[in-house]
């Protein structure tokens, strides 16, 4: 796993910003499958209603477990849109953290020891 962190994550956020401010349009021109659309519709629309940024969830992750951001998404936490985050702690184990979009809550924290080649996952 390639670790994203420092001015990486920073690139990362800001090109995302950008995509959700004003390359939204091109984005969406450059794809042709209408349920492609409707997600990034769906993706736009949930970034820009959510409150606290990309950026912003990764600082209360890491305020939670110092360390480094290894990967910051949007998603859905029981009906409510929050930033999943990735973090790996200075004990160089990896915890996933849930922060709501709205509030900046931390909805979950828990270890992340479950890769995809690990037995009982789904990927098999």
């Amino acid at each position: 796993m390639k670790l994203v962190t420092g001015r990486r994550l920073l690139v990362t956020v800001l090109a995302g910003g950008v995509i959700v401010a004003g390359g939204a349009a091109t984005a969406f021109a450059a794809n042709d499958g209408d349920d492609d659309r409707a997600e990034q519709t769906a993706e736009v629309t949930a970034v820009r209603a959510a409150k606290i940024s990309a950026s912003g969830a990764a600082g209360i992750a890491l305020r939670a477990v110092p360390g480094h951001v290894a990967a910051v998404d949007l998603d859905d936490d029981q009906g409510k849109a929050a930033w999943d985050v990735e973090v790996i702690g200075k004990d160089g184990k990896e915890r996933a953290l849930s922060v709501d979009a709205a509030t900046g809550k931390v909805l979950s924290n828990t270890p992340d020891d479950e890769g995809a080649d690990s037995p009982g996952s789904d990927d098999d």
